[in-house]
């Protein structure tokens, strides 16, 4: 997940402060954040297909039982 959306949006669990600080935040900076997360959106989208998922599978499937 760091590498999607980096150290600066990563919330301990056990810190509901942090987590509402960082929901503010982004409320707040709602544009330049989504300007700054468009790459990874775009990456994601070519990514994370149902074709190239079925096709990582095969060939880890294809790894182990060679």
């Amino acid at each position: 997940i760091k590498k999607f959306i980096g150290e600066k949006f990563i919330i301990p669990f056990e810190n509901p402060k942090k987590l509402e600080e960082k929901i503010e935040y982004i409320k707040s900076n709602y544009d330049t954040i989504l300007k700054n997360f468009n790459h990874s959106f775009k990456f994601s989208k070519n990514e994370f297909t149902q074709e190239n998922m079925v096709k990582k599978t095969i060939n880890i499937y294809t790894k182990v039982l060679q």
